[in-house]
């Protein structure tokens, strides 16, 4: 929002966002996807048992990993858009 008024705001915000983009590495992801599938795998199995204190932890292992590759697609997503209409 502050660089709207900037004629080179969107040109600012392309080298920010490329200087400061996060990288993932393979085992970064492989990491991920074998917490969500231990993660579903718990949540199938023992749904009923786990009750809301279960549901909660489950939750926030999965919110912390999905944050991470999250960020990381807006970041790409805000580049492309800026390469579009720079």
């Amino acid at each position: 929002m502050l660089l709207v008024n900037n004629p080179n705001g969107g040109e600012h915000l392309k080298e920010v966002l490329a200087r400061h983009i996060s990288w993932m590495q393979w085992q970064q992801l492989i990491y991920a996807a074998i917490i969500s599938l231990a993660v579903l795998v718990v949540w199938i199995r023992s749904r009923a048992k786990i009750g809301s204190l279960g549901f909660c932890l489950l939750f926030a292992i999965t919110i912390v990993q999905a944050i991470v590759i999250a960020a990381l697609l807006l970041k790409l997503a805000i580049l492309k858009k800026c390469d579009e209409q720079c």
